[in-house]
């Protein structure tokens, strides 16, 4: 029988050729890749524009921008509009809207109309996505 050590010796040195010629060939195939070089926030057929005529107090609207669901509020008191993606600390769970106050589903967590955390001392809010108005028009992205 042959020495082991030559053998394990041999497949050692094999296993770390392989290994160094597989990460040579992603390094250069990586380097004649196309890259778009304009991003999805360039295009304007990432804007969504959402006609907000009509829309009752303290009511939710549901939209998808991005693969992401957004939520719009329009207020009680002050009837200013407000918008959020629907994800609350977790990140993950979507948010729940009852009696003035949002509620991450995973966490529990309370957050008031404007997306403040409700009962803590350091201000954490919702997350939101871009936006701006247009008269009565939500118009999400840039």
């Amino acid at each position: 029988m042959k020495n082991p050590r030559l053998i394990y010796r041999v497949i050692l040195k094999v296993f770390a050729l392989s290994g160094i010629a597989i990460l040579l060939y992603v390094l250069f195939s990586s380097l004649f890749i196309e890259r778009n070089q304009s991003t999805s926030s360039d295009k304007p057929d990432n804007l969504i524009k959402l006609d907000l005529t009509g829309m009752k107090a303290n009511k939710i609207k549901k939209v998808s921008w991005e693969g992401k669901q957004i939520l719009v509020l329009k207020q009680t008191d002050t009837l200013e509009y407000r918008v959020f993606f629907n994800t609350g600390d977790s990140g993950n769970c979507p948010l729940y809207y009852a009696a003035n106050k949002f509620k991450d589903t995973c966490t529990g967590t309370l957050y008031d109309q404007n997306g403040r955390e409700i009962n803590q001392s350091v201000a954490k809010y919702l997350l939101k996505p871009p936006y701006h108005f247009k008269g009565n028009v939500l118009i999400i992205g840039k």
